[in-house]
């Protein structure tokens, strides 16, 4: 047999502001329903006046406040670890750099050294020896 089950949360936070500066807000909340674990249908309650002394309301919104600032938390966390992995890897990758410019600029010394000495001439070429049979 399925499992119904129904779950209210809140939907929607509307604030209005007026052009003399005064504001209104409401709420709305959603109905998601449920079987076997399924969404199957959802159902948007009517939009209520966010006032004070409204503790329903201020207690789902306080809900909502916590889930974000968790949430947001929990991504910061995540991200900070990232940037700090990422600035790991530029000084390593700072550093190979900084050891392939320096051998570059060895070989570059290296090759002006070679360039600059004088070149040495092979020695002449002699002629063949005789061998006794008269052969050269």
């Amino acid at each position: 047999m399925p499992e119904f089950s129904e779950q209210t949360s809140l939907y929607e936070i509307v604030v209005r502001v007026q052009e003399d500066g005064s504001y209104g807000a409401h709420y709305m909340t959603i109905t998601r329903f449920r079987r076997d674990g399924e969404v199957f249908g959802a159902k948007e309650g009517l939009p209520t006046p966010l006032v004070a002394g409204n503790a329903e309301a201020f207690a789902l919104l306080g809900q909502y406040v916590e889930s974000a600032a968790l949430d947001t938390l929990a991504v910061n966390q995540v991200l900070q670890a990232r940037v700090i992995e990422l600035e790991q890897q530029k000084q390593a990758t700072g550093a190979e750099l900084q050891q392939a410019l320096e051998a570059n600029q060895a070989l570059q010394a290296r090759v002006a050294e070679l360039e600059q000495a004088p070149a040495e001439t092979p020695p002449p070429a002699t002629e063949p020896a005789e061998v006794p049979d008269g052969t050269v």
